[in-house]
């Protein structure tokens, strides 16, 4: 069901980009409100049964703040939904939010359980989605997904499946195409996201910017130790998880490939936040300085 309302909402948003006035955003109001219409009444719970065979285990890992207690909930009910089911979810909340699981919104203590775990610590700001996924579960394959998103049914097995065709590698789902003048990228803000490519399978490989946020598959064992070296990402690239990872990605000598799948257009589930930090990254051109300081610190260019 979410898949249709993907492609239903992406033909809206192909249509919109055609014809400004159209009301793009109304109708993409009204998918949403289906989608998590659709989650309260016939989202299922993670079972014990028999999974997918693998070599390898595959966690699902996000962080959230207080003021996304509302979408969070959607998030969680769409990884529950899978065709394809985790081996667990890791939920990481900041300390300083958070002392206990005494202190959480209903809505989330509901969707608790074995296959569901909330870890309390540090406050490293986005970059708690996959600092301590790495750092506990070295061996295993990672997820890395955002806490305002209705992701479909299919994510995770298009993660996977795309990882099977190209092992060793990194696995996006939603990425955005570094625009170069010259050898040079240009401003963050001139890239463009893959949904706005037509033929996509001409996109090169290293011009692909993948957004942990969209549904990210990470062999953690490939990725250099360098990945996890807390002072020097706060320092580089405190707003920026993005481009810390992307950048480390390319110093472990590590390929990224996308899906090819709709799962690049996503549902966010996120009218109602005044701010985000993507405006920082994006309009205030946050990606931009992080990418040059990680530029002169690393001597590696996208």
């Amino acid at each position: 069901m979410i898949e249709y309302l993907q492609q239903l909402d992406y033909k809206f948003y192909t249509f919109w980009k055609k014809n400004y006035s159209f009301d793009y955003i109304g109708c993409n109001k009204k998918i949403i409100r289906l989608a998590k219409q659709y989650l309260d009444l016939f989202g299922k719970r993670l079972t014990d049964g028999i999974r997918d065979k693998r070599g390898k285990r595959v966690i699902v890992t996000l962080t959230s703040i207080p003021s996304r207690m509302d979408s969070l909930p959607y998030t969680i009910k769409s990884i529950y939904n899978q065709t394809v089911e985790p081996d667990f979810i890791v939920l990481y909340l900041a300390k300083s939010d958070y002392c206990g699981d005494d202190e959480l919104p209903q809505s989330l203590k509901k969707l608790m359980g074995d296959r569901l775990i909330i870890e309390y610590v540090d406050d490293l700001r986005s970059h708690k989605k996959y600092y301590y996924a790495l750092c506990n579960y070295p061996s295993d394959i990672m997820i890395t997904i955002d806490d305002d998103i209705i992701y479909s049914e299919k994510l995770l097995f298009n993660l996977l499946k795309s990882y099977e065709e190209h092992p060793g590698s990194v696995v996006c789902s939603r990425s955005n195409i570094i625009k170069r003048f010259g050898n040079k990228p240009m401003a963050y803000k001139t890239w463009k996201g893959i949904e706005d490519y037509e033929k996509r399978h001409l996109i090169k490989n290293e011009d692909i910017f993948f957004t942990t946020g969209g549904g990210t598959l990470f062999p953690n064992w490939l990725l250099t130790k360098e990945s996890v070296k807390r002072d020097k990402f706060m320092a580089l690239t405190f707003t920026a998880d993005d481009v810390w990872l992307n950048y480390m990605v390319r110093l472990s000598n590590i390929k990224v490939y996308n899906t090819d799948s709709l799962d690049c257009h996503c549902l966010f589930n996120c009218y109602d936040q005044e701010w985000c930090l993507s405006d920082y990254n994006l309009g205030m051109s946050g990606n931009d300085k992080c990418i040059r300081m990680m530029d002169e610190e690393y001597h590696i260019e996208l």
